[in-house]
């Protein structure tokens, strides 16, 4: 007598649910932003202050999927080994950071002077990337909304010069085919960024011919006087500018004009001023900046290392350098001491190291503005 075979019952899937970008532990994900960058430790600085969370991202992570970053559970990526030359882009990564958290993220940004420009949140869709797959995502997609906005906003000036006409003259009616012409570009599925950029440059030529608007020239630079008690004055000048334009000047701290006084050294590096012409298209912007990275060389003589680094000259909105510092740390941890040298100082020595292990040593320059990205260099020394 043969058994009786029993159809078992089907086990059905649970659907899944939604994927929920915020319950995701808030946190910032940030690469190419690490504390030895001058703007790595601007950042921070801010972060602290609205007591948002961050984790740094470096080469190893750039081929592990964004959502197991993110403290997801996926499947992992391939193994790959980081590139040899790991790219050297921003990126911040926003990951269960909600609508008002994110007002208030944008907001204590722009107060510090601080623009990230590859920035994205964590969704559904970007969450199984590669961290590599997204950077090069965000920077292609970065250019193509730059470019749509440059030829949107174009667009909108032209239709208010259209609207405003009286008639249909010979350049209103090439205006308005201009702009018809970048509003199909524009409704494109995926327009590209060369289409964008070159109907906006069409676009451009049209609108200043009918507006009889000349671009405006010239560059911004910024003048900076110190004055009692550590307190500077800041001010912006016009130069290389063709004609005589009236200026309007706006700062990204609401102050209008062309000087403002009485700064903090900790609020340089925050002013941002926007420059217009009242009979002119388009705007002039300048910034203080930090200096360069110093460029550094390292030589070894038994016990003694020489440290020598190339001088950063001052540039356009971009103060002398007033002092440099070195630090030295050994194993990787201990530090040993710091050093700190005159603008015209381009060397160092350390002497009576002990004769075996390994020492780092973080060089960096510092201006009015800040300091600038460390130099790092890592030697051993004996077996």
């Amino acid at each position: 007598m043969s058994a009786k075979k029993t159809k078992g019952k089907k086990k059905t899937k649970k659907p899944q649910a939604p994927f929920d970008p915020n319950l995701v532990q808030e946190q910032l994900l940030l690469y190419g932003l690490g504390e030895d960058t001058s703007r790595g430790e601007r950042l921070r600085k801010v972060l602290t202050e609205i007591e948002m969370p961050w984790r740094d991202l470096g080469p190893e992570d750039l081929y592990r999927k964004v959502g197991t970053l993110a403290g997801l559970k996926e499947p992992p990526a391939p193994e790959r080994k980081p590139p040899e030359e790991a790219p050297e882009t921003e990126l911040m990564l926003m990951c269960g950071v909600g609508d008002e958290r994110m007002d208030v993220l944008f907001d204590a940004l722009r107060k510090a002077g601080l623009q990230i420009g590859h920035k994205a949140s964590l969704t559904e869709h970007n969450r199984k990337w590669t961290l590599m797959a997204l950077r090069e995502e965000i920077s292609g997609e970065h250019r193509v909304v730059e470019a749509y906005m440059d030829l949107n906003r174009l667009a909108n000036s032209a239709m208010g010069l259209i609207n405003g006409a009286g008639g249909d003259s010979e350049k209103i009616i090439a205006l308005r085919n201009a702009v018809a012409e970048a509003v199909r570009v524009m409704n494109q599925e995926e327009p590209s960024e060369t289409e964008l950029t070159e109907a906006a440059g069409a676009l451009k030529k049209q609108y200043l011919e009918t507006a009889g608007l000349t671009e405006i020239t010239g560059r911004a630079v910024l003048d900076l006087k110190k004055k009692e008690n550590d307190l500077w004055d800041l001010s912006v000048l016009i130069k290389d500018a063709e004609g005589e334009p009236e200026y309007e000047y706006s700062w990204n701290s609401g102050e209008t004009g062309p000087a403002l006084t009485g700064l903090s050294r900790e609020e340089l590096i925050t002013k941002i001023v926007t420059v217009r012409a009242r009979n002119g298209w388009g705007s002039l912007e300048a910034q203080l900046q930090v200096p360069e990275e110093p460029r550094v060389t390292v030589r070894q003589e038994l016990d003694r290392l020489e440290i020598e680094w190339r001088l950063q000259h001052a540039d356009v909105n971009r103060p002398g350098v007033e002092h440099y510092c070195v630090d030295v740390y050994k194993d990787g941890k201990s530090h040993v001491g710091s050093m700190r040298f005159g603008p015209e100082t381009d060397s160092a020595a350390l002497d009576d190291l002990e004769k075996s292990g390994e020492y780092t040593l973080k060089v960096w320059a510092v201006n009015p503005a800040g300091r600038s990205d460390k130099a790092v260099k890592t030697l051993k020394i004996g077996d």
